[in-house]
């Protein structure tokens, strides 16, 4: 006769077996979640020429952060035709990745795993959908960089022996008495072109049809603009920060009242043949592009208050006289001296020499 067991012993084994269940039905739940598996998520595709040391189940970064995984390769339509993978992602990143996203392939590390790695886009750009396809691009391998290296230098090689041995068009050129001189009579004409077309040009920005071009595109020179032997010149010079507003082209209330001053003393004094040039100047910022930049919007945002409130161009009924406004970047003038501020605004008045 079989032994039987109390029934509290079963119901203790039933227990046992049961928690055993429900803590590796956990486990394997965490390591879903841990892994994009049982996560909310939205799918991104990706087109690449080639997927080296990708697989199914590599890792998506969005910025460096962990995403996703690849959850599918698609295969070539056509040799040639690109892999496509599918990216699977978790929907918290659903509303950062945009239609103008990018996907590249990277590598953690010189020699580690290969992620794929987004670049979420712009924040312009509508946010992407799923199953919308990204742009995609794909590094260089290094064996290609290689490849193109030892061609380069093979087809190097090929041009100095042919040019050693006086073949082609630089080898007989190379091997010839009259190479030397002709390349001297060259270069001299090159020479002469490059002055020539150099004084070309410094005759088009005095042009009267032409100045007011190179002026606004930041040819102008201080010295052709500011130094007129043969003209009366009244400045009133300002500090940046006197109109405008710190590091800005937008005029200041206090700035404005400044100019309205001038509108008056440039109303008073109007003969026939004076101009007037709004020269603005930044000494202070190192980058020319930027101090270029930044000056000419200043020089034309005087120009513009005094010309449209003030009418300081017009010198009667039909007559108009030129008010150039002209932006000098961290270029000095040929009269400035220590005293002289390095943010600063020039107001300069011509008037014909009697």
């Amino acid at each position: 006769m079989r032994d039987t067991l109390p029934s509290s012993r079963y119901a203790l084994l039933g227990m046992f077996v049961t928690g055993g269940l429900l803590a590796a039905v956990i486990g394997i739940f965490s390591i879903g979640r841990h892994g994009g598996l049982f996560a909310p998520s939205f799918t991104l595709k990706a087109a690449f020429p080639s997927i080296g040391g990708v697989q199914e189940g590599t890792r998506i970064r969005v910025q460096g952060i962990d995403a996703g995984v690849v959850t599918q390769i698609g295969l070539p339509e056509t040799p040639g035709a690109p892999v496509v993978l599918d990216l699977q992602l978790n929907t918290q990143f659903q509303g950062l990745i945009r239609q103008d996203a990018v996907a590249e392939l990277a590598t953690q590390g010189m020699i580690g795993a290969r992620v794929v790695e987004i670049w979420p886009g712009t924040a312009a750009s509508p946010a992407a959908e799923s199953g919308e396809t990204i742009q995609a691009e794909a590094p260089l391998e290094l064996s290609e960089l290689l490849a193109q290296a030892q061609q380069t230098f093979a087809r190097l090689d090929r041009i100095a022996s042919q040019v050693e041995q006086g073949k082609g068009s630089a080898g007989r050129f190379v091997m010839t008495e009259d190479a030397h001189k002709a390349a001297i009579e060259m270069m001299t004409s090159v020479d002469h072109l490059m002055t020539s077309l150099d004084e070309t040009a410094i005759a088009a920005r005095r042009s009267w049809f032409l100045k007011d071009y190179f002026i606004n595109q930041g040819m102008a020179q201080p010295d052709e603009l500011l130094f007129r032997p043969g003209q009366k010149r009244e400045t009133r010079p300002f500090r940046t920060t006197d109109l405008f507003k710190p590091g800005t082209s937008v005029l200041s209330d206090a700035g404005k009242a400044r100019l309205d001053e001038i509108a008056l003393w440039l109303n008073e004094v109007k003969p026939s043949g004076s101009e007037v040039v709004v020269a603005a100047f930044d000494q202070s910022e190192p980058q020319s592009q930027r101090a270029q930049k930044l000056t000419q919007e200043q020089a034309g945002a005087v120009r513009t208050y005094l010309v449209d409130l003030h009418s300081v161009h017009k010198l009667g009924l039909f007559s108009r006289r030129s008010v150039v406004a002209a932006g000098f970047g961290n270029a000095k003038a040929g009269d400035e001296d220590a005293r002289t501020p390095t943010q600063r605004i020039e107001i300069v008045l011509y008037v014909p020499a009697q």
